[in-house]
């Protein structure tokens, strides 16, 4: 006979504040019993969320025990994409970062699920395990409507599991022998800085290995990087080649040939096709034109848009480029431009993981906040990207209204200014380092 599990979890997550007048995310059912082999669906509702922008936090849990499956949407709750929004990017724990796409800030009414995480039960180790909600590795954040984030004090954010107090980071509560940052409670070795807490970056000494993570036995090992294939000998890996046969066409995002002489920038894109940006043809009689008219600092992170043109009636692409983008966890920001003289059409060629779901725009007609853009978008393994200079991040293509020239900004409304580097040592907020 199989020896029933409980998973006791975490009762509550609440924000105590005038702002989000105690936003709270409640996890149900408690607790819940299962056999090895059952599938359990676990549920995180919401209560007084109000006027809210973007939310982000963790999961925690035994891997030994529980298997995470997916997460879904059962009530389908405004903005969210579960294969989006919610990720698993090591074993033990679960990252939630939602955005609202209208940028605007949503209501909900009490009790509807945010969304819902579906675990097979694998072990029944010990009888009993815990879901509890967490600050690492994607730190808890709440941005409200405004785009004014909630600056929190000790003992103001609390994860209740039934006992008193539960603040994150209360003084006087943690115990860190090795000053390595994470609390005796949490570190697999509270005597040995290199080890964290299980889903921490480390370094198992092995070259060919990527993404070093502390597992749930607490040793350090990654990913093995598997042996590069290059039938074509273009210097593009068969994994990451849209055709290994074919010098001419490399990865997504490289330079190739369309055959047009009309266009510019021609790039292999998502669908393995080359295609260029349209220049116009030649024929911008009225100097129509969109650029940055600036220079880029010299060094560091900075995001660069292209300079393009046409003729009204076009659909000309801006190409938006990285410079320093090193180790970078997250990012958002906002893009305006004069809705009289561009009309949106489209974003194309993305080229993060999960960025596609995290760039927000007017429809296509302008009824829904003409002018701008927003972006939000956060590594789904939670790790940090880096990419080579000059890579292209993605690109947004308008139709051209009107003539004379029009400039592209970064800004920090309606969706503020955040640049999460190098694990949170690093954070840009008010402006993006732009052209």
């Amino acid at each position: 006979m199989n020896k029933i599990v409980t998973i006791l979890t975490t009762g509550l997550l609440f924000v105590a504040t005038s702002v989000f007048s105690q936003l709270t995310f409640t996890v149900s059912p408690q607790p819940i019993t299962g056999n090895v082999g059952d599938v359990i669906t676990v549920d995180v509702t919401v209560t007084n969320f109000q006027n809210v922008l973007s939310t982000q936090y963790s999961f925690a849990y035994d891997p030994s025990i529980l298997q995470f499956d997916s997460a879904s949407n059962p009530d389908m709750f405004p903005s969210l994409s579960p294969a989006a929004n919610v990720s698993n990017p090591a074993s033990g724990a679960i990252t939630v970062a939602w955005f609202d796409n209208t940028t605007v800030g949503v209501t909900q009414p009490d009790g509807t699920r945010f969304f819902s995480m579906q675990f097979t039960i694998i072990d029944n180790v010990g009888a009993d395990t815990r879901i509890t909600f967490s600050n690492s590795p994607t730190i808890l954040e709440v941005i409200d409507g405004a785009g004014e984030p909630f600056t929190f004090e000790d003992n103001e954010l609390l994860f209740n599991d039934g006992t008193p107090g539960g603040a994150l980071n209360p003084a006087n509560s943690c115990t860190d022998n090795d000053n390595d940052g994470v609390c005796q409670a949490d570190d697999c070795d509270d005597n040995n800085d290199a080890i964290g807490q299980i889903g921490s970056a480390c370094n198992d000494g092995d070259a060919n290995t990527t993404n070093d993570q502390v597992q749930s036995d607490c040793s350090c090992s990654g990913t093995v990087i598997p042996a590069c294939t290059d039938a074509d000998n273009d210097g593009v890996c068969q994994a990451d080649d849209c055709d290994d046969n074919n010098d001419a066409i490399g990865q997504i995002g490289s330079a190739c040939n369309d055959g047009d002489a009309s266009t510019t920038n021609d790039l292999v894109q998502s669908d393995c096709s080359c295609r260029g940006t349209t220049t116009g043809g030649g024929g911008n009689t009225g100097g129509e034109a969109i650029t940055s008219n600036c220079t880029p600092p010299a060094s560091g992170f900075a995001l660069i848009g292209s300079a393009e043109a046409g003729d009204v009636g076009d659909v000309v692409c801006v190409q938006i480029t990285a410079q320093d983008f090193d180790n970078v966890l997250s990012m958002q920001y906002s893009m305006s431009w004069d809705p009289a003289v561009l009309r949106y059409s489209d974003v194309q060629n993305t080229n993060l993981a999960g960025l596609s779901g995290a760039i927000n725009g007017p429809t296509p007609s302008g009824t829904l906040n003409p002018g701008f853009l927003g972006v939000g978008w956060a590594d789904p393994m939670a790790t940090g990207v880096t990419v080579a200079d000059g890579t292209i991040l993605y690109e947004v293509c308008f139709t051209v209204l009107a003539s004379g020239s029009q400039e592209i900004t970064f800004g920090n409304a309606p969706v503020p200014v955040e640049v999460v580097i190098d694990g949170g040592n690093n954070v840009i907020e008010n402006n993006v380092p732009s052209c």
